[in-house]
């Protein structure tokens, strides 16, 4: 059995995959109130571990354990379009309107000379370029060179699509659009479902997708060989997030869609950290606390998201908002991430010659619950959004999309002229409780400390990180990148070969493969768990789940016992050898279960 709780957190859009099923949704519904709460305890932990000015969020509540006794809703909404196109090459700073639209499709764009170009190179210090107003070189999240540059990320199949929607288009032979797959499902709802049923998760894809040729299969990971990677946890196949079916933004008959999202920033855990980190509230370097107004400035202080991105500093603007008033803040249940079709109609923002009603041309295709918050507004939970002719019915190729940019219409070429019409909803809530004195911008801590990061089966972690992932700019990247944050499952009395991530406490070349002296020490907050560290790879570098860019890291290989352990979530420590005190425990990394 789970460990369960007397609150659950209902399953995004409050779906129900197994309809005719109620005892494999109940198993559902509870390993997902299970991983919600990790991801709940891991973002109210905040960052104790190398940074200063990130406490624990004091104003956010985790409602598996606080139930408030009434609630104020709130909405936040976003452009799914991705704004950092704009706002590192548009507005005619490098590339047309139809650039961007071509690079936000493909991640290429054709150039004035006919060529295929992929994105521009950015700067790798975006605060320090752009928030010049009120932090000073040196301060906050201005550090580096302003004329340093990196690669465009995040880095993968369409990892630039990272406004938490993404998408996928099929083209017909003469390169007219037929179908557009929008998705903003998150992928820990998937990984759990494949926990669950992995039968179930195939007939989604089948009937999401309209692809009956997918086979259960595809959707395995498979190790070196090819051969499935099996998950102790569960005793069968291991799930493939980027399979050839949820890869990249073409999709045909062979491969290619869009069913969850890839994107390595976007993730619910994420969200839930970005939120409980945006309800700690913040200075100017005068002193003066920053408004939720002025977005931007807020993420460079709380540096919690990317610079530049349409969702990540309006979300936290929204949240710090709230906190600003005295409030307790918390995702609203069910916690996910929702498409808003546009809220003056289909037909405002779309039409076609001879047609008096485009409305058929849109199907939601996953999820709809509609949802009236305390405002008296009514928002609906969609999660997945097919854009195809109807049968009888001109050709997509045939629709004309308005441009809010241009305030014109053109007609259909890129998907992302209808994501320029689309918004993107998050909804919290919240309850009076007490004021807070703001903080101070996050910065480096002097002395750090070893900080956690993931922990996994070992024949899982080695699939995942010997697969490297293509993306238009050629950045070397493992399939690790989009790994989750659920806890791996493991049972009392069982010895398990497992692998986990650390960021040092110093650097990583102070981790020396050759010398065990050097290694640190792993343990878990109940005693009955024994970590022995086997090996060690201080040459890792991944993008940690939510992250937009690979950061390097330290791979310890365990031996782990685990004894005659509680059930349910267990954190750990990681300690240098080197480091003065034990550090801060990181939560919810392993899931025991009978």
């Amino acid at each position: 059995m789970l460990t369960q709780t007397a609150f659950q957190f209902f399953t995004p859009a409050m779906i129900k995959d197994f309809p005719n099923n109620p005892a494999l949704q109940e198993l559902l519904a509870e390993q997902w109130t299970i991983n919600l709460n990790g991801f709940t305890q891991q973002a109210m932990a905040g960052n104790p571990w190398n940074t200063a000015n990130t406490p624990p969020p004091p104003n956010y509540y985790n409602p598996v354990n606080t139930m408030p006794p009434s609630t104020i809703d709130k909405a936040i909404t976003w452009l799914p379009f991705p704004g950092r196109l704009r706002t590192y090459f548009g507005n005619n700073q490098h590339l047309t309107e139809t650039n961007l639209l071509e690079l936000a499709d493909t991640g290429y764009y054709t150039d004035g000379a006919g060529k295929q170009q992929t994105f521009p190179v950015i700067p790798q210090y975006p605060c320090s370029v752009f928030d010049s107003q009120y932090f000073s070189s040196g301060s906050c999240g201005c550090v580096g060179s302003p004329k340093a540059t990196i690669p465009y990320g995040p880095y993968g199949p369409r990892g630039w699509q990272d406004e938490y929607c993404e998408w996928s288009v099929e083209r017909d032979t003469n390169n007219n659009i037929t179908r557009i797959e929008f998705t903003c499902e998150n992928p820990e709802y998937w990984n759990t479902l494949w926990m669950i049923d992995p039968e179930t998760v195939l007939a989604l894809y089948q009937n999401t997708l309209g692809k009956p040729q997918i086979k259960l299969a595809d959707l395995y990971l498979l190790d070196q060989n090819g051969k499935p990677v099996i998950d102790p946890g569960t005793g069968r196949a291991a799930y493939n997030p980027l399979n050839k079916w949820n890869s990249g933004t073409v999709s045909n008959s062979t491969s290619g869609g869009a069913m969850h999202l890839t994107s390595t920033p976007n993730t619910l855990q994420t969200e839930i950290g970005l939120a409980a980190a945006a309800t700690v509230l913040r200075n100017y370097p005068g002193g003066a606390q920053i408004p939720a107004s002025d977005i931007q400035s807020l993420i460079c202080s709380a540096q919690y998201g990317q610079f530049g991105r349409n969702s990540d500093p309006n979300i936290g603007a929204g949240v710090n908002g709230v906190a600003a008033l005295g409030t307790s803040a918390t995702l609203y249940n069910p916690p996910g991430l929702y498409l808003q079709l546009p809220p003056t109609g289909l037909n405002s923002v779309f039409k076609m010659q001879g047609v008096s009603d485009v409305t058929p041309y849109f199907t939601i295709s996953r999820g709809g619950k509609q949802v009236t918050i305390s405002t008296g507004i009514t928002y609906s939970l969609n999660l997945h959004l097919t854009v195809q002719a109807p049968k009888g019915m001109p050709p997509l190729s045939q629709l004309q999309c308005y441009d809010p940019d241009t305030q014109q219409y053109t007609s259909l070429q890129w998907a992302g002229q209808i994501s320029k019409n689309l918004q993107m909803l998050i909804l919290a809530e919240a309850f009076k409780s007490n004021s807070q004195t703001p903080y101070a911008c996050n910065t480096p801590l002097t002395t750090a400390y070893a900080q956690p990061l993931q922990l996994f089966h070992e024949g899982i972690y080695t699939a995942m990180v010997n697969q490297n992932i293509p993306n238009p700019v050629g950045f070397t990247m493992s399939l690790l990148s989009n790994s989750t944050y659920i806890a791996p499952l493991v049972k009392p009395n069982t010895q398990y070969n497992m692998v986990l991530t650390y960021a040092p406490s110093t650097s990583p070349s102070d981790i020396d493969p050759k010398n065990p002296t050097t290694w640190p020490t792993v343990t878990f907050a109940d005693s009955a768990i024994k970590a022995t560290i086997k090996a060690v790879n201080n040459n890792l570098t991944y993008a940690v789940p939510g992250n937009s860019y690979p950061s390097p890291a330290v791979a310890l290989m365990l031996s782990l016992s685990v004894g005659a352990a509680s059930t349910g979530l267990q954190g750990l420590y990681v300690t240098d050898v080197k480091q003065t005190g034990k550090g801060a425990i990181m939560p919810a990394l392993l899931n025991v279960i009978n």
